[in-house]
Parts: structure tokens; C-alpha cells; sequence
């Protein structure tokens, strides 16, 4: 993993106060197999979502073709 920016937060500083809502819209189909998964993996939907999401970017900007 190569760190492409870094962000300095107070120690009392939680992940919580960190995040930030955002809001989209997915299928109830989507939404019952994001929920699955959840609990499989022993997370909670919102950790599941991050996680999924920052594999995607992760893989995404690997891929990337310079322009």
C-alpha cells in the first residue's frame, strides 16, 4: 500500500468524529446483500461499505493508465 496523503488528527480525536454521512440511494436487493455480508464478516454496514469502497479505489488507482 503507498500513502498518497496524510492527515493529522488529535490523539483524542475518534474515527467516529473523523467520518462524515453520506447519503445514496441502492436497491433493497443491494441493500439485503450489503447487510448479509455485514454479518457475515462481522461488521457492521457502514465498515463493510468503507471497506468495499477503499478496495475499489485501492484497485481502481492501480489500474490507472497515466494520460
Amino acid at each position: 500500500m503507498q500513502i498518497t496523503h496524510l492527515v493529522l488528527v488529535s490523539p483524542e480525536q475518534t474515527l467516529y468524529e473523523r467520518l462524515r454521512v453520506v447519503t445514496f440511494k441502492i436497491t433493497p436487493s443491494e441493500l439485503e446483500q450489503v447487510d448479509k455480508l455485514a454479518r457475515k464478516m462481522g461488521m457492521s454496514r457502514s465498515e463493510l461499505i468503507r471497506y468495499a469502497l477503499n478496495k475499489i479505489l485501492e484497485e481502481l488507482e492501480a489500474n490507472r493508465q497515466p494520460k
